[in-house]
């Protein structure tokens, strides 16, 4: 059985390739949580190659969740292509590369780990931790964790950060500048 331990968020990983990992619960359909993952690196890590006028990198993601017996219930793995124009402008500023991915969960203690693969560099990291304990049925008054952002716009198409027609871009980092407004 996982035990729940205060965890200090954002998760940072272990590994030759640095990213941050944060988490979120919410309500899912009846009988399930739905348990959101966030992750953001610096695309100035990863290797580059020429590819049609610009530079291309390629990291391979992957989530695995575990129940508290150890066994696997569920993982994903995927691939983003991340282009710059310049490796020049690459290099003066930040270049955060963010994703997000969701499981539909029963209540209950989840152990995941979250690998990135630079595939052209040769590198990866691994972030491992105990999911919160969540259930929201029950008649028991509880609240979706707290999903930080960095953005929050209305907006009318689809896509992985749009909730309910608003684009919700995650603060993986949680790192706010002062006089910058919360979401």
């Amino acid at each position: 059985m996982y035990k729940r331990q205060y965890r200090d968020l954002p998760l940072s990983n272990k590994g030759e390739l640095h990213f941050f990992v944060d988490t979120a619960s919410f309500r899912g359909a009846e009988g399930f949580v739905r348990q959101e993952i966030y992750t953001v690196l610096d695309a100035r890590q990863l290797q580059f190659v020429p590819e049609g006028g610009q530079f291309v990198a390629q990291v391979d993601l992957t989530v695995r969740i575990f129940d508290s017996a150890g066994v696997e219930v569920t993982s994903e793995t995927w691939t983003r292509n991340v282009s710059v124009e310049s490796l020049r402008a690459l290099r003066e500023t930040a270049a955060p590369v963010k994703d997000i991915i969701g499981f539909d969960l029963r209540p209950g203690a989840y152990r995941m780990t979250v690998t990135i693969e630079d595939i052209y560099g040769d590198k990866q990291g691994t972030c491992e931790a105990v999911l919160g304990e969540h259930a929201f049925e029950g008649g028991v008054m509880t609240t979706s964790e707290v999903l930080f952002a960095s953005s929050l716009d209305r907006g009318e198409e689809e896509g992985r950060f749009v909730k309910h027609g608003w684009q919700v871009l995650p603060n993986t980092t949680r790192g706010y500048r002062a006089g910058n407004p919360l979401y």
